[in-house]
């Protein structure tokens, strides 16, 4: 999951996520990808970066659960940023 801050002309941000279903041996295959134009103004990196989070999984979980219930297992959901202040947020603050 990832945020572009203030990439557009209206100060506007894109957000996107892919979703990728990998095995024990590190096989993987994507799943589902998105890229959108968010509606909000943020000002904020970090605010930007965590809607881009909350974005993501929310579809990784409805896919998720969907998986899980045909295949009738329970699937590890992970999350992955390269945002360390996201991180230290959601970790160690425990504040959202």
């Amino acid at each position: 999951m990832d945020a572009l801050f203030a990439n557009n002309k209206d100060l506007s941000l894109q957000i996107g996520y892919v979703i990728i279903l990998a095995d024990a041996i590190k096989k993987a295959n994507i799943i589902h990808w998105s890229l959108v134009k968010c509606k909000r103004v943020t000002w904020s990196i970090l605010a930007s970066k965590l809607y881009g989070t909350a974005h993501g999984f929310n579809i990784g979980v409805a896919i998720k659960s969907t998986v899980d219930k045909i295949l009738q297992i329970n699937l590890l959901f992970m999350l992955c940023t390269d945002s360390k202040s996201l991180y230290n947020y959601l970790v160690w603050l425990g504040t959202t």
